[in-house]
């Protein structure tokens, strides 16, 4: 376990490492990687991972390696998520077959 310092915003509704336009207070959270929560938690794979990052892009893959290496869907998977998707009215700004089992998708949504 470990912390992240963050500014938070004045009524506590946001957190970030992302300097602001509006006043931020520093506060201290903890924090636990993926590696150690799903062990811990009972969680064998991940289908679908969704992170709001607020800067950190970087720190959270490097906390989930062994999580994501344990993590297997096949191509099918992908093709079904991106059919959900559009079918939100999301746009696909990249999909890349990284490994015969794996796969990077952007994805976006501009109302």
């Amino acid at each position: 376990m470990g912390t992240a310092s963050l500014g938070v915003d004045a009524h506590g509704l946001m957190a970030s490492s992302i300097t602001q336009a509006w006043p931020l207070e520093n506060s201290t959270f903890p924090v636990v990687t993926l590696d150690r929560y799903t062990p811990a938690n009972g969680i064998k794979a991940i289908a679908f991972l969704e992170i709001d990052t607020e800067g950190m892009a970087l720190e959270v893959p490097d906390g989930a390696g062994d999580t994501l290496k344990r993590t297997r869907r096949g191509p099918a998977l992908h093709r079904g998520s991106i059919e959900r998707l559009e079918a939100a009215g999301f746009t696909i700004d990249g999909a890349e077959q990284t490994g015969p089992l794996a796969a990077l998708l952007c994805a976006s949504r501009r109302d």
